[in-house]
């Protein structure tokens, strides 16, 4: 008996050995796997921190959103290149798919069995970046490995984040005035900034004529002027006005060539895009002339007016909302004419139709509201996503814009490919004067642009310069093992 019971108590304990070791070598691999599975997630939050960091980094031109692929690959290679963050090198780096059906995507790194070393323990992150169809949006992809990426057993973390697009600083909202053609003041000609403000009367221009910069009898320009060209040239005539003098030895100190200076950012000019105005243009003016002297969200289509028998509004003309003109065409405003909203173009315009086809005169005097200030009462023609469209007055390419009579206050920033300011033109422009093409940019007679800078962002609705992305703090979204495993 005392045998059996030895032998009893000799299984009992051999199973709760055995029961002791397998819990113990069981609670030792959850507690790996478990770690393995912390370090996985730390791994994709921390290469989503250094995804956002690069993006970030960016400076995307505006464009074709299937063309933003290219550029994110291409800046991306250019930090990366040579900085030694990526443990096998720029090549790793890659852009997929070829046309504009299939979303390209960046991936780092290319090798599937590689990963963006985090140190120890093989853990690293990969990640996949590919622009949200329909949008200029990123969403970026992030696999946290927590033992290596070739390891069967590895663990893996995924989290997807969107990226939204962010505008930078334009720097090209530093002068008043910015032309890529020739600048002219003269006669009585005015380009000044506000009482305290003189040097929002800078002038820039980047053109390669001579004189760039032409000022002529007591004309003035209250700030400094910039070329940006060593070989620019500024022709001063001895009564002319610049930054406060008529001495000609204070001109070199207020003369800027070549601009910007080294070191600094080159100076951009935007890109047009008014696509987002020419939906809400939903009534189309009759052949002939204007009926009336109020109108709302109008389209004038190609051809309503011509050099010699120009479309015209007459005289105490109110507008609301949108002014969608369509090339080639010669529209006049007579007399007494306010806009409450924007004038816009065509980003393009036919090729066979020229600055003396395409045509907008303010013959009288003119003042313009920014959109922000349409009723708010009536969301049928005048939506909060209309009201928001701001900052912007005329954005009109490929049209000449001429202010022959006067202009009161425009509250937004004035874009086209040549500019006029004649006569008795004179008035407070809150925004940018900007010459987009090589076109002579001219202040004449008793013609005055008083301008008031806007701020460098946010910028004006339709005027688009380069962007960064920054994550959409709604989007995060943890992925399973097997999605964040075909990163």
């Amino acid at each position: 008996m005392m045998y059996l019971l030895a032998l009893l108590f000799l299984v009992v304990f051999s199973t709760l050995a055995i029961g002791f070791y397998a819990q113990t070598t069981l609670t030792a691999q959850i507690t790996a796997n478990e770690q393995k599975q912390h370090r996985a997630l730390l791994a994709a939050e921390s290469g989503v921190q250094y995804m956002r960091y690069r993006l970030n980094q960016l400076k995307i031109r505006y464009g074709p959103p299937e063309q933003l692929m290219q550029q994110v690959f291409d800046q991306l290679r250019d930090i990366e290149d040579g900085q030694g963050n990526l443990e096998f090198g720029m090549q790793e780096i890659t852009l997929i798919g070829n046309d504009t059906t299939t979303p390209k995507e960046v991936l780092y790194p290319k090798d599937p069995n590689a990963i963006i070393s985090l140190g120890e323990r093989g853990c690293g992150f990969r990640a996949r970046i590919v622009r949200v169809p329909g949008t200029r949006n990123l969403a970026v992809k992030v696999a946290g490995y927590g033992g290596g990426v070739t390891n069967g057993s590895a663990q893996v973390r995924g989290i997807e984040y969107v990226f939204k697009t962010d505008e930078i600083e334009a720097n090209l909202f530093e002068y008043g005035v910015a032309g890529k053609g020739q600048i002219e003041v003269s006669g009585n000609g005015t380009i000044r900034g506000p009482a305290g403000q003189l040097s929002h009367g800078n002038v820039y221009t980047t053109t390669a004529l001579n004189p760039a910069v032409l000022t002529t009898g007591p004309s003035t320009i209250t700030g400094d002027v910039y070329m940006e060209r060593a070989t620019s040239t500024f022709s001063y005539s001895a009564n002319s006005s610049i930054a406060g003098s008529t001495d000609p030895s204070w001109k070199s100190n207020h003369t800027h060539k070549p601009w910007p200076a080294a070191g600094k950012p080159p100076v951009e000019f935007p890109v047009i895009d008014t696509a987002d105005f020419i939906p809400y243009a939903k009534t189309t003016v009759p052949v002939g002339a204007p009926v009336g002297t109020y109108f709302k969200n109008i389209k004038i289509p190609a051809g309503r007016g011509t050099a010699s028998t120009p479309y015209t509004f007459s005289s105490g003309t109110v507008i609301e909302g949108v002014v969608y003109i369509q090339a080639p065409n010669v529209v006049r405003f007579s007399g007494n004419c306010t806009i409450r909203g924007a004038i816009v173009g065509d980003n393009t315009v036919p090729a066979t139709s020229t600055l003396a086809t395409n045509v907008v005169e303010f013959a009288g005097t003119a003042t313009a509201y920014d959109m922000s200030t349409l009723p708010d009462n009536n969301p049928a023609d005048f939506p909060p996503e209309l009201r928001a469209m701001k900052g912007a007055t005329i954005v009109m390419p490929g049209f000449h814009m001429k202010f022959s009579g006067g202009h009161g206050a425009v509250s937004g920033t004035i874009a086209s490919d040549q500019l006029s300011f004649s006569g008795n033109a004179t008035g407070n422009i809150t925004g940018s004067v900007i010459g987009m093409a090589e076109q002579k940019l001219v202040v004449s007679g008793s013609g005055s642009v008083q301008v008031t800078r806007p701020p460098p962002v946010p910028w004006p609705a339709g005027v688009k310069f380069r962007h960064r992305w920054v994550p959409k703090p709604d989007s995060y979204r943890e992925m399973d093992r097997s999605e964040a495993k075909k990163i």
